[in-house]
């Protein structure tokens, strides 16, 4: 399923990229999130799935959402940098169009 999710998310891309109408970005990211979710439910102890889907919820502006996976995937993996550094230096005031990140040097 997670293989799956990012064929939709490629798709979503391509699509976004072509200048296709919105709907139809919106709906393969609907898939890849659906996806995701079913991956997350047979493994839920894979951070990777988790920040996966953290991305599609981005692109789909549900922020808290994002946030809860990305908590979730740090609790899981101290291993794994990306989800500390994010939400670390996360803007609280990022729109539904992306998140904004702290300057970093």
């Amino acid at each position: 399923f997670f293989l799956l999710g990012r064929i939709f998310q490629d798709k979503a891309r391509e699509a976004s990229a072509k200048g296709r109408a919105k709907h139809l970005k919106a709906s393969w990211l609907e898939l890849a999130c659906g996806a995701y979710t079913q991956a997350i439910a047979m493994a839920p102890r894979e951070s990777d799935y988790l920040q996966a889907r953290a991305d599609v919820l981005m692109q789909e502006g549900k922020l808290s959402e994002m946030i809860a996976d990305l908590k979730a995937a740090k609790d899981l993996s101290s291993a794994n940098s990306l989800p500390s550094f994010v939400l670390d230096n996360l803007i609280d005031n990022g729109t539904a169009k992306g998140i904004r990140l702290k300057s970093t040097k």
